[in-house]
């Protein structure tokens, strides 16, 4: 092929496929990220770093210190899905309990979610492109809310309203997002719980906040 129309072909290509419709995407298949949760009117409830796997279908929570929070409980979520259990370790107090998983989801776009907006976060010259999605109840509103890089589907916002009447929800704010496991060794239960120091519990409301980002995005769509 002709040099020079080669380079006309991949100039015309290039704009119309940035102009194109975003399409329901995945994230890379394992991610380390941090993330903060906020429950109107925007209190911060805590804060996480923490590892998505998807293809063992895992992920892990570990609760950051807040900065002038008198906190004294601190504790670490294991989403083991594949073993349908999560494991709740308090560092403080070392007790560990575990509690039923339910079914992965992913933290991606489900394929009949509703495009909302795509936009540019950020100013000039450090903004990306981000895409909005929801799953449009359309006799009752959003039930889930979430916003993603377009380039990679990274998330980046999401937002979980608790009843169909969208009274109370949970937004939260992934960042620091890079590919790949920074520490695998965080997927394995600590030692109290493998050594039968393990009480059956409700997972705490901590607990049911991250889970929920896990749930079926389109139930009732």
């Amino acid at each position: 092929m002709n040099t020079n129309l080669f380079f006309l072909l991949c100039v015309c290509v290039v704009p119309q496929v940035l102009g194109q419709q975003p399409e329901p995407c995945e994230p890379p298949p394992q991610i380390s990220f941090r993330v903060s949760q906020y429950e109107p009117p925007f209190s911060l409830i805590a804060k996480y770093t923490g590892m998505y796997d998807v293809d063992q279908q895992r992920v892990m929570f570990l609760e950051e210190r807040l900065m002038g929070v008198p906190v004294t409980q601190y504790v670490q979520f294991i989403f083991l899905y594949k073993e349908g259990v999560v494991y709740e370790f308090n560092l403080s107090s070392l007790n560990c309990s575990k509690s039923p998983s339910g079914p992965f989801h992913s933290w991606g776009v489900p394929q009949n979610a509703t495009l909302r907006d795509t936009y540019t976060l950020g100013g000039p010259r450090d903004g990306f492109e981000a895409v909005e999605w929801s799953n449009v109840l359309y006799t009752k509103g959003e039930t889930w809310i979430g916003v993603y890089t377009r380039l990679d589907c990274f998330p980046v916002l999401t937002t979980v309203f608790d009843t169909y009447w969208r009274n109370s929800s949970v937004t939260t704010y992934a960042y620091d997002m890079t590919e790949g496991l920074t520490d695998p060794d965080k997927f394995v239960p600590p030692y109290p719980c493998q050594i039968g120091r393990v009480t059956e519990a409700s997972l705490s409301e901590k607990g049911q906040r991250l889970l929920n980002l896990f749930k079926d995005k389109t139930q009732g769509k």
